[in-house]
């Protein structure tokens, strides 16, 4: 079986075996959730060794079972944070990296093409 898993051109990837993630407390949520993003862009990333993000202010976004009428922050944030780890877009529709996601849906859950990209772009080279 092939992998659906792409990675940013020149395969960028961080120097170090540990990233943390956090919103410190000096970033406000325009900060984040402020930029205006047109048609169906809900947040972009971008790849390492930049890794920021931002959300569209302009979508309606649920932490917790999105109604049919929110996205959900949490799997557009684990989206996202493929890319800011190397990841680009997966063709498996199973993917956190698959590039669509209806309202309502929360996917929260990394498939196996999700593991097998960030396995393939930082596991270190087996011994033959």
């Amino acid at each position: 079986m092939s992998p659906n898993y792409a990675f940013f051109d020149g395969k960028p990837k961080w120097n170090k075996n540990y990233l943390n993630y956090t919103f410190d407390s000096s970033v406000t949520p325009e900060d984040i959730i402020g930029v205006g993003m047109p048609g169906s862009v809900l947040a972009h990333a971008a790849p390492p060794t930049i890794g920021k993000m931002h959300f569209d202010a302009d979508e309606n976004w649920s932490i917790d079972n999105p109604n049919g009428d929110q996205h959900d922050l949490v799997s557009v944030a684990t989206h996202e944070i493929g890319h800011i780890l190397g990841l680009q877009h997966s063709t498996n529709v199973d993917a956190i990296m698959y590039p669509f996601m209806n309202r309502g849906m929360a996917k929260r859950k990394l498939s196996d093409d999700d593991i097998d990209g960030i396995a393939a772009l930082y596991a270190p080279a087996r011994k033959t």
